[in-house]
């Protein structure tokens, strides 16, 4: 026995068994958190995980642990729900939301994850939007969903590709208005209805360019209307 466990907390004590055993006896939400991130030994972190009740802390535990049984042993504490908004969250690291989805034990909840971040892909189809898919080890099963993610990846010679196999994919893609999806949707289906159709490096080259554009027009849109909004001023305060 060293002059640590003297000094120190109960829960730092070389002994497995007088650690474990103080650990248990700890009902402090924060002080458990803390343990579980930043304790010395490993089962020390895992049962203080183990003993978190608060979701807040758990979700704190699961994004700053180190090891992964830790993260684990949170995960576990999670309810379903909880579980389903970690991987949905953007700035946590993919390996957390894949680990998170995994969690899941119930399919439902698993479908509306699933549903949820198509949602949000066809809402904003960028690289960024995508990456939350394939976080999870999602994969595309059917032509619509093949001709989302090739508009997501700004992948313009597949799009063409599964419009020729299903123009019906590329015409449920416009559906929300003024968005990047709408004007290279619709710019889609124009090139595939021409007799004769373009060759497909040139149709490719059309769509970059139409999103380009719709990008270039945005953007000098916002700052049309940022440059209209009434600059506030400091009222000028009137002479006695």
């Amino acid at each position: 026995m060293g002059i640590r466990d003297f000094l120190g907390h109960a829960w730092q004590h070389s002994s497995a068994q007088r650690r474990l055993a103080a650990v248990r006896s700890i009902t402090d939400q924060r002080l458990l958190e803390k343990i579980a991130r930043r304790g010395s030994h490993a089962d020390v972190r895992i049962t203080a995980a183990l003993r978190l009740t608060d979701q807040d802390a758990l979700v704190r535990v699961i994004e700053r642990a180190v090891d992964e049984e830790v993260r684990s042993a949170a995960l576990g504490r999670l309810p379903n729900e909880g579980r389903a908004g970690l991987v949905t969250t953007a700035r946590l690291p993919a390996e957390i939301r894949r680990a998170a989805y995994e969690a899941i034990t119930l399919p439902s909840v698993r479908a509306q994850v699933m549903d949820r971040l198509l949602a949000l892909v066809f809402r904003s189809p960028t690289p960024a939007t995508l990456e939350r898919l394939w976080a999870i080890g999602w994969m595309p099963c059917n032509d619509d969903e093949r001709a989302l993610i090739a508009m997501a990846a700004a992948d313009w010679t597949w799009l063409l590709e599964v419009g020729r196999r299903s123009p019906q994919s590329v015409r449920r893609l416009i559906a929300w208005e003024d968005s990047l999806r709408d004007h290279v949707a619709g710019a889609c289906m124009e090139l595939l209805s021409r007799d004769p159709p373009p060759a497909e490096e040139d149709a490719a080259r059309l769509l970059s360019r139409a999103a380009r554009a719709y990008e270039e027009e945005r953007w000098r849109g916002a700052i049309f209307q940022r440059e209209r909004r009434p600059q506030w001023r400091e009222p000028v305060a009137q002479e006695a």
